[in-house]
C-alpha cells in the first residue's frame, strides 16, 4: 500500500464498541491522528472510512490511533477499497512507494 500503508497498518484489532461517526473521524484527521491525511481533506476522507466495509473495531483504533495493526483479512481487503476512494472521491495523492 502506498497512500495510507502506515497509518492504516497502525489500526487496532482491540476492543469493541459503537462505529465512529464522520465527525469522530474527521475530527481525527484534523487533530492529526490520522497523519498521512490533509485536514483540508477531513470530511471528505472521514465520510469514506465510515462509509467502508472497515469493521468497527478497526475504524475505532484508527480514530483512537491504537498501535496494533489490523488482523482480519477482510480489514486489510477494505483498506484497499479506501485508498482507492480516498483518491477518486476526496482527490488524495498516491504517495511514492
Amino acid at each position: 500500500m502506498a497512500l495510507l500503508a502506515f497509518t492504516l497498518l497502525a489500526v487496532a484489532a482491540c476492543g469493541s464498541g459503537v462505529r465512529p461517526s464522520v465527525d469522530d473521524v474527521a475530527d481525527a484527521i484534523r487533530d492529526g491522528r490520522i497523519s498521512s491525511i490533509e485536514a483540508e481533506n477531513a470530511d471528505c476522507s472521514a465520510r469514506v472510512f465510515v462509509e467502508s466495509d472497515l469493521s468497527d473495531t478497526a475504524l475505532l483504533g484508527l480514530v483512537d490511533r491504537a498501535d496494533r495493526p489490523v488482523t482480519t483479512q477482510d480489514d486489510r481487503d477494505a483498506l484497499v477499497a479506501v485508498e482507492e476512494r480516498l483518491i477518486a472521491e476526496c482527490d488524495l495523492q498516491q504517495a511514492a512507494g
